[in-house]
């Protein structure tokens, strides 16, 4: 299935009293592009995000906004030494029997004692929890940008088909009128070249053979066969499950090649404006192929 090079995502992430926020957005881009827009001191997980898209997406530009808000107080958390506790209390215990005051020592004692315990404030400067909680929420808001890419690429698919059906009708039209103004190139070069050469020493077969050469010149038969290859090939890339936009552009530009060759070898009214009318759909196509991934 096609997808879009157009699409909008976000997420947040909530851990301790942080809030981390996600945003990203992606338009046309002959190749794949990544900007990211954070604070400087989260720069060193550019590199993150950028290898997380560049696993999932092959064309676009690429805009990220990365924020974290403090959205509370951090949480605490107490960090008692045990070996430290154990061993003050091993004393305490010697010392209430050296002088005889059984029960004298409580833990709350123990909690006045410098270096037995230290209270912890959360951050977010842990490298390896911010980095997990970053990762996912750059993959919330890519996979959500991602669906709103094929949402779209499954519109393109559709109208596309439904050009290219356009342009087969077209091109039928042509290949259905072509030996009817094939015979009349040849009945009006005859007729000018008897005009012109009234000399009647000219041999007929001569007269034929002119009147060929000529005729052969004007032929579209061989636009026409490519064309209709072209068309297939399109069709076929409409239905893979590969980035195509580029295969579609080379396309568009053989296609518009060969419309060109038929306007330039005929000089019927009709196939004149057949043409105008391929050239048209064409640039309508290669305007939608533009953000195609």
């Amino acid at each position: 299935m096609i997808r879009s090079m157009t699409g909008f995502g976000q997420a947040e992430r909530l851990y301790d009293a942080y809030q981390i926020k996600v945003e990203m957005k992606s338009v046309n881009h002959r190749y794949l592009e990544v900007n990211v827009r954070s604070g400087k001191e989260w720069l060193e997980f550019e590199e993150v995000i950028r290898k997380t898209i560049q696993q999932q997406a092959k064309r676009g530009r690429f805009d990220v906004y990365l924020s974290v808000e403090q959205t509370g107080q951090p949480s605490k958390r107490l960090n008692l030494d045990w070996d430290l506790a154990d061993q003050w209390m091993q004393i305490g215990q010697e010392a209430e029997q050296r002088y005889g005051r059984a029960g004298s020592l409580h833990f709350s004692d123990l909690l006045k004692l410098p270096d037995l315990y230290q209270i912890e404030e959360g951050d977010t400067e842990d490298p390896d929890r911010f980095a997990r909680e970053l990762e996912l929420g750059i993959s919330e808001a890519l996979a959500h940008l991602l669906q709103m890419r094929e949402a779209e690429g499954k519109h393109l698919q559709q109208e596309l088909a439904e050009r290219v059906g356009t342009l087969r009708t077209v091109h039928a039209d042509i290949r259905a009128c072509r030996p009817q103004v094939l015979a009349d190139t040849r009945s009006r070069l005859h007729h000018r070249l008897q005009e012109l050469l009234s000399d009647s020493s000219i041999e007929e077969h001569r007269f034929a053979m002119e009147i060929a050469l000529l005729a052969e010149r004007s032929d579209i038969t061989e636009e026409l066969t490519r064309l209709e290859s072209h068309f297939e090939q399109f069709d076929r890339l409409l239905q893979a499950d590969e980035p195509v936009g580029r295969k579609m552009d080379f396309l568009i530009q053989e296609m518009n090649r060969e419309v060109n060759t038929i306007g330039s070898k005929s000089n019927a009214i009709q196939i004149a404006e057949w043409v105008v009318d391929l050239k048209s759909e064409l640039e309508k196509i290669r305007e939608q192929v533009q953000n195609i991934e």
